[in-house]
């Protein structure tokens, strides 16, 4: 082989392998380029568990939120839903671990506050249902329902003054949550 042959054949192998390489990059980078992102598949599939639960499909709601919780641990909504799922198929201590978990991921994740502190009165813990309504006021400060709900639990433990305070919030953001209604008209 002549050298002219043999510099034709290194260079010809040198453009395979860099043809190669170049494959090679340009596959990894539109692999990576369009795959989704744990979050966007964390999304989607809290989505999908929203849908399943909105058409009543329990089972296939709390397979999707799992999902999501597998590609985002963190996914806030997925582990309230997954605690209304339990609230739903009876079994309240589940809800409350998912509500708990919840508020361990965002402390101020108002609907885990409330659907705690429902779960709470009815267990009878009334201490902790004030601290966790408090901290829903302090997020939601403008539900009327809510400073209602905290004035009657805060009475059930006598504290008159406190309860007075929320009942007069509650009064002031929407009069018809305290008013009793008008004889002879129906309740709202």
């Amino acid at each position: 082989m002549t050298n002219a042959a043999r510099s034709v054949s290194r260079a010809g192998t040198g453009l395979r392998r860099l043809g190669l390489l170049a494959l090679v990059l340009v596959s990894a980078l539109a692999v990576t380029g369009c795959t989704k992102s744990e979050a966007q598949l964390s999304s989607e599939a809290l989505q999908r568990g929203v849908e399943a639960h909105n058409a009543g499909s329990l089972q296939e709601a709390q397979d999707n939120y799992e999902q999501a919780l597998r590609h985002d641990p963190a996914n806030v909504m997925a582990i309230f839903n997954l605690g209304l799922v339990a609230s739903q198929l009876g079994d309240p201590r589940e809800a409350e671990n998912r509500y708990r978990m919840a508020l361990s991921t965002d402390p101020d994740y108002a609907p885990a506050l409330w659907n705690l502190a429902l779960l709470r009165i009815d267990a009878g813990s009334l201490p902790e249902v004030v601290d966790l309504l408090q901290r829903y006021v302090l997020v939601r400060p403008n539900e009327a329902s809510a400073h209602l709900r905290l004035s009657q639990v805060l009475a059930q433990l006598g504290r008159t003054e406190e309860a007075a305070v929320a009942l007069a919030r509650a009064a002031e953001l929407d009069p018809s949550v305290v008013a009793p209604p008008v004889a002879g008209s129906p309740a709202p």
